[in-house]
């Protein structure tokens, strides 16, 4: 993902590595990419999440997506 948001002509990218023993690597990146934009009163924030669990049986499921706006 990284690599690929530097492909995008952002202002900026930071990462912030969460440690987490519990996956291969010791840590969770997250990372942050930021377009300056024309006005810097007004933001817009895109979030996304991946789990590293299975989701289980779908069918207990109400939904398969979550939008929160």
């Amino acid at each position: 993902m990284e690599s690929y948001l530097k492909t995008l002509k952002f202002d900026e990218i930071k990462r912030y590595d969460a440690p987490d023993d519990a996956v291969e690597y010791g840590f969770r990146p997250n990372i942050v990419a930021i377009y300056k934009g024309t006005n810097p009163e007004k933001t817009i924030w895109f979030i996304t999440h991946m789990d590293k669990v299975p989701e289980g049986d779908l069918s207990l499921w109400d939904h398969d997506l979550l939008i929160l706006l």
